[in-house]
């Protein structure tokens, strides 16, 4: 008897095989009417030596054995068509997945009763977090196309495998018995937590809360009123102009007064500092004493330690080759900007 025929036998559970370097003794055990678990001793008649351990888990009616060893794996065909293998590592993320869609069709159904019970909480927030969560705001605006806000998540896998009823494999096993309620069973765990340490209802309110400032602001930035984000539309401009390059450097011309400089740019650090939420650049790299110096020299705003970061808004130009990625023509941008304002003058 093969070993794909053994496994799939209910009237045999154990077994003497042989391996490709030694004889291997296969041991089953019924864990429910679906999953058989395997186990596996080598050197089998020196008992002390070699005990069994477990080799896998097989699911009967589908035919898949998870978590196979390496042991076991040597026993099984090369071409086996009878079992499939997989692991309980895919399978616990798929469950996890489920989990988080679950508590989020839950935080959306029951937004109100969650934003009032985190509404003291939010009320408390320290400056340096909501400046956080709006910097996110603005760096996925500049890098993304369409920005969309998802809901952040506040919880963890850990919360999931640290539920007291929580026992390893067989949380999978019984997902694969009854998948939904073993989702629901878990999610509504994690949904119901309350320790010394968090309340997850009241975390789950403070998402909720958060991502409808983050969609206001969100709004506010494509509003664009008197062009106090246009720091964001340059970034985002240059960002999208040059994201699909495969290059090392390009070639940036930044414009001061009448005066122009153009010198080489690591392209990483371009997009990278493009993310950093910050309205230029220092990290000329090569160039640095040039560009500094040019900068000190024709730059009209007050000395400090930052005089010598270019603005982004101040590069014109963008080349890669002989290719002109990104163009900025700041003369007729500052003709557009003084007719509007005499426009508002006369209003």
């Amino acid at each position: 008897m093969n070993i794909e025929r053994f496994l799939l036998n209910p009237d045999f559970n154990d077994l003497v095989f042989d391996g490709t370097y030694n004889q291997q003794k296969v041991h089953k055990e019924r864990f429910d009417d679906r999953f058989i678990v395997i186990y596996t001793k080598r050197n089998y008649n020196y008992l002390s030596q070699d005990n069994y351990e477990v080799a896998g888990y097989l699911d009967t009616k589908d035919k898949v054995l998870y978590n196979c060893n390496y042991y076991l794996n040597e026993l099984l065909s090369k071409e086996n068509s009878l079992i499939q293998k997989s692991s309980f590592g895919v399978l616990g993320e798929k469950i996890w997945n489920g989990i988080q869609d679950y508590i989020e069709k839950y935080s959306f159904a029951n937004e109100d009763k969650l934003k009032d019970i985190a509404i003291e909480k939010y009320n408390h927030l320290e400056d340096y977090r909501i400046e956080i969560y709006k910097r996110e705001v603005r760096n996925q605006f500049v890098e993304e196309t369409n920005p969309i806000i998802k809901l952040e998540k506040s919880y963890s896998s850990y919360e999931f495998t640290n539920i007291p009823e929580y026992k390893g494999h067989y949380i999978d096993i019984e997902y694969l018995n009854n998948s939904q309620n073993t989702i629901e069973k878990y999610a509504n765990k994690i949904i119901e937590t309350i320790d010394d340490y968090r309340n997850n209802k009241e975390e789950l309110g403070l998402e909720l809360l958060i991502f409808r400032d983050k969609i206001e602001y969100l709004n506010t930035i494509k509003e664009n009123k008197n062009n106090i984000f246009n720091d964001l539309y340059i970034k985002k401009d240059i960002y999208n102009s040059i994201k699909d390059i495969e290059a090392k450097t390009v070639n940036i011309t930044i414009q001061y007064g009448e005066k122009n400089l153009t010198f080489k740019y690591d392209y990483n650090s371009l997009k990278r500092d493009l993310l950093n939420d910050s309205k230029g650049s220092s990290g000329y790299g090569k160039a640095y004493e040039e560009v500094s110096n040019f900068i000190k020299e024709n730059s009209k705003e007050e000395t400090s330690r930052w005089t010598e970061e270019f603005n982004f808004s101040n590069i014109t130009s963008i080349t890669y080759g002989k290719n002109e990625l990104y163009h900025h023509d700041l003369e007729k941008i500052k003709n557009e900007e003084v007719e509007e304002d005499l426009e508002e003058i006369e209003k």
